[in-house]
């Protein structure tokens, strides 16, 4: 009986702990798309920026989650839409990197760094919402040394 009880307590501990890991994760992710965001003078410097300088690349680098505990619904709901929309800004993101990217005219390079923009206002949206399901799924006390 008590070995059973030991496995249920370490079953918890161990799920308590890849939420936690989750979260932390979600979390340092919206907090990055923030600082771009903030760091990042849009639209109207940017612009000029990528006219007048063909080597100018925002860059964002970001993490991904290598497992999924066994978690909520809308929690899973909810990172499954943050996590794809972390791909597609990737996606925009390693645009600047090309080495094609000097051979993009102004203007392509100007709608880019608006998608790019617009995806990261996603990113941060989708990412406090993920937050917000984890919140509400597991106990509050799990998150407390994030307040």
């Amino acid at each position: 009986m008590a070995e059973l009880i030991q496995r249920q307590v370490d079953k918890r501990a161990t799920r308590r702990r890849a939420v936690v890991g989750l979260f932390t994760e979600v979390r340092a992710n919206v907090r990055e798309v923030e600082e771009f965001l903030e760091t990042t003078s849009f639209p109207a410097a940017a612009r000029e920026k990528i006219k007048v300088d063909k080597e100018f690349r925002p860059l964002i680098i970001m993490t991904e989650s290598a497992s999924l505990p066994d978690i909520t619904p809308a929690s899973l709901i909810a990172l499954s839409l943050f996590y794809d929309q972390v791909r597609e800004m990737r996606a925009f993101a390693e645009a600047f990197t090309s080495s094609a990217y000097p051979t993009i005219s102004d203007e392509g390079r100007m709608r880019l760094l608006d998608r790019l923009w617009e995806s990261c206002r996603r990113v941060e949206k989708l990412g406090w919402k993920a937050l917000y399901e984890l919140e509400l799924a597991y106990p509050r006390k799990w998150f407390r040394e994030f307040r």
